[in-house]
């Protein structure tokens, strides 16, 4: 009975450690909830899911050098400047004035689109080598400075912002030639007369999207970068949550039932797969008809092809979105199977999770105002729903978050993703299995290099204006706060840990005057309770892992005093010290060691040309 009292003991104490920083937060956005009348349960969605699709990117950025033994890359503000770097050229031609435009820049466009969603892509292509670039330098930096990634990743990041301004205040207009008249450009005048300026402006807009009333109004208006990739398709966050919802409890579902099936058969089973297989492709074309539902397709100017109207367009397409989505769900449980089930109560808890989800997006669906029942003695009154006025959310947005999740999945199944795992858990193992460490350490850093250059343009695109010279900053640290919240360390992260940590540190920067008021008595301290959260999680965070490295190598030593080597061990001791020199037989070491630097002093060869090891 001790015994087991003291093992749970040890299991929620392990628990509460590991999970500490997300529980503080999860306490301080209740209570910070609670004590703010003013804030509704839709407002509170507003706001999380605004900065949610604002900042998901960035945040999955930092996923793949936690995986590689990088710690938390700081330097992923590296990737935003490229961001910026990318974007003013493609403002800068979008907004030139026809009478000041040179032959160049005509050439340009004459055969591109610098607005709208062809601007936005141009945005990604250019940032892309920028970033690589930027992501090669940094790791082969993070190389050099093994042991302090992080603190480099800090540094580097305010060294590449001296090259940002060096760039914008002096290269272009002092070397690269701009208009006298741009917008972006500031202005100089000599003599009352205006010449090209030099540098760019503090801040400037990305445009007006097309579906905005300014530019409704305009006949001429050119599309901005603004919104262009939010305001492809949105849907009201009702539906939102109940795709997801069911997507994700029909996924749950569906692996629980592969699981027992495999289990019980030893294969998958083929008729099932074909079956899910048809009905995924009779959603999908019904969901295509819907989108495409009488729009009309012009070939070679005289030929003309209108698709039929589709009962399931508009409005009514949000069913076959949801069909499609369950469907989806089912055929992924049958992409990533697995064997090992889950316990009954944790399974239990997980459809009760998103069942309970499902049935609130059902009730804002169905009976968004509430419903009373009469009885012949008493009444029971349905409250109206709390998901009632909460925002569309961005559809793209949402699946280019997505993509980029199942990117960081399944590239951990990979080759290159397990020889990110191995050099991630020991650098000397893994270079003793004949893994590049060096290399495999720079092409994961490039990696979160470029995902943070597209998540930074996410960004930007959703706010609809670029600060040039302070855009970048905080990227980094919110976006290391966020993850850490959600539960990574800076040796282990994963994908829930990012979409955890993006929902409860958004939702804490939206009830922190609660927070100042129930704490400090003041809403006006809303801001330093939000620098206070967001360097306090990093610093505990960073000291939670220092004292379970600590502990660690405190317990692997004293199971190495009691617990003799087993013979695998020996073996992989040999294998990583095979290079040493061994003593001569008969010899002391001592000896032996003055014995071979004779021989090599008798061939002519230096001692680590023999060994053939590299000196310091």
């Amino acid at each position: 009975m001790i015994e087991r009292e003291s093992s749970f003991t040890t299991r929620l104490f392990n628990l509460l450690s590991s999970n500490i920083v997300t529980i503080i937060f999860a306490v301080f956005v209740i209570a910070g909830f609670l004590a703010s009348p003013a804030i509704t349960t839709s407002g509170l969605l507003n706001e999380v899911m605004s900065r949610f699709f604002r900042n998901g990117l960035l945040v999955v950025a930092l996923i793949i050098p936690v995986m590689a033994g990088l710690g938390l890359n700081f330097g992923i503000v590296v990737g935003a400047l490229a961001a910026v770097i990318a974007i003013i050229p493609v403002r800068y031609l979008a907004t030139v004035p026809v009478d000041e435009m040179s032959d160049f820049s005509a050439f340009l466009h004459s055969f591109l689109t610098f607005g709208g969603i062809s601007g936005l892509l141009l945005c990604f292509i250019i940032a892309l080598p920028i970033a690589l670039l930027f992501g090669y330098l940094t790791g082969k930096l993070y190389n050099k400075t093994r042991g302090q990634e992080m603190i480099a990743g800090i540094i580097v990041s305010f060294f590449a912002e001296g090259l940002l301004l060096i760039f914008v205040l002096f290269v272009i207009g002092g070397i690269i030639p701009v208009s006298a008249a741009h917008p972006m450009i500031i202005p100089k005048t000599v003599e009352g007369v205006p010449v090209p300026g030099v540098g760019v402006r503090m801040a400037f807009e990305m445009g007006v999207h097309s579906s905005h009333p300014i530019a409704a109004r305009d006949p001429n208006h050119v599309p901005g970068l603004a919104n262009s990739l939010d305001f492809i398709w949105q849907i009201d966050f009702i539906n939102g949550l109940l795709i997801l919802a069911t997507g994700i409890l029909a996924f749950i579902i569906m692996r629980r039932i592969l699981s027992s099936i495999m289990i019980a058969t030893g294969k998958t089973p083929k008729r099932l797969l074909l079956l899910l297989s048809i009905i995924w492709g009779a959603f999908a074309l019904l969901t295509l008809h819907g989108f495409l539902s009488g729009t009309t397709f012009r070939f070679f100017d005289s030929i003309r092809l209108t698709i039929p109207v589709s009962p399931f367009s508009g409005a009514n397409l949000i069913y076959t979105v949801l069909g499609l989505s369950i469907m989806s769900s089912c055929l992924f449980a049958f992409v990533n199977p697995t064997l090992n089930k889950t316990s009954k109560s944790v399974f239990i808890f997980r459809c009760a999770l998103w069942g309970a989800l499902t049935l609130l997006a059902l009730h804002g669906l169905l009976l968004p105002g509430g419903l009373i029942f009469h009885f012949s003695s008493f009444s029971l009154a349905l409250p109206a729903s709390p998901l009632i006025g909460a925002n569309q959310i961005p559809v793209i947005t949402g699946l280019l978050i997505a993509v980029f999740c199942l990117f960081t999945f399944y590239f951990t199944k990979t080759k290159l993703g397990q020889d990110c795992r191995s050099v991630g858990q020991s650098q000397p193992i893994a270079n003793a299995s004949g893994i590049n460490v060096d290399r495999t350490r720079i092409i994961a850093t490039m990696i979160s290099t470029v995902l943070g250059a597209w998540g930074m343009i996410v960004f930007l695109q959703n706010m609809g204006h670029v600060n040039t010279y302070t855009a970048h900053r905080q990227i980094g640290m919110f976006s290391v706060a966020a993850l850490l919240v959600g539960g990574a360390t800076a040796a282990k992260a994963g994908i829930k840990n990012a979409m955890l940590g993006l929902l409860l540190f958004h939702a804490m920067f939206a009830v922190s005057p609660g927070i100042g008021r129930l704490i400090f008595g003041d809403e006006l301290v809303a801001e330093a309770v939000r620098s206070f959260m967001v360097y306090g999680v990093i610093g505990l965070a960073l000291g939670l892992h220092v004292w379970k490295t600590h502990k660690a190598v405190r317990d692997k030593n004293r199971l190495d005093d009691v617990t003799p080597p087993t013979d695998s061990d020996k073996g992989l001791l040999s294998a990583l010290n095979k290079d040493e020199p061994e003593p001569q037989a008969g010899l002391e070491p001592e000896a032996g060691l003055e014995l071979q630097a004779g021989l090599e002093l008798q061939a002519g060869l230096e001692p680590d040309e023999l060994t053939g090891e590299t000196s310091g």
